[in-house]
């Protein structure tokens, strides 16, 4: 078995949109494997605004240093999504399995990171984003899913529903998904129409 006989399915949406579930109950239907693509080690450590909020704090929102930082901290979360879908594909062909789902897409760092579309980073998003067979795009009312994430408001998940809106359309392998009337079975069908499962 090689890469190319391993299916990749991610799960986008923003907090609150119920993409680890959703990705814990597709793969046990089919024996998959799950990988967890949390933000980089740079979100992990200082949680929050791009790079934390102490990092980037007393900086005009259009300096210089910013506008770095934050393409700095795309690369790094591009580079560490890179080894860990390699990893995931390898750990994939080592138990013969043919599916990997992941809970986090390149679909949603280009939302969180929004690099140039000429840039070299967004080309590496973008590039990632063509291994998957499908990303399903968990879309829904904000204001249902501020109330089950509760570390960001509406208004805040409204703006990167729009973002999710302009960035699948830059992606050729996105279905929209509607949170709360589809079920886990239903949103499996769609993955695996898409996907050529």
């Amino acid at each position: 078995m090689t890469y190319a006989d391993t299916r990749l399915v991610g799960i986008s949406g923003p907090d609150g949109s119920g993409k680890s579930t959703f990705a814990a109950t597709l793969a046990a239907r089919q024996g998959a494997l799950v990988v967890h693509l949390y933000g980089c080690v740079v979100c992990r450590r200082w949680p929050g605004a791009p790079l934390g909020p102490g990092l980037t704090a007393g900086l005009g929102h259009g300096s210089r240093r910013r506008h770095r930082i934050r393409a700095l901290h795309a690369v790094v979360d591009a580079a560490e999504m890179t080894l860990r879908l390699e990893w995931a594909l390898l750990a994939a062909r080592l138990r013969h399995s043919r599916l990997v789902v992941t809970d986090r897409t390149p679909l949603d760092a280009l939302v969180k990171h929004e690099p140039r579309l000429r840039s070299l980073t967004c080309h590496w998003y973008l590039a990632l984003a063509r291994r998957y067979g499908a990303v399903l795009w968990l879309d829904g009312d904000p204001n249902a899913m501020a109330q089950r994430d509760r570390d960001h408001g509406a208004a805040e998940l409204a703006a990167a529903r729009t973002r999710f809106s302009w960035w699948s359309q830059q992606l050729c392998n996105v279905q929209r998904v509607e949170v709360g009337s589809a079920s886990p079975e239903e949103i499996w069908d769609i993955g695996r129409r898409v996907a050529a499962i």
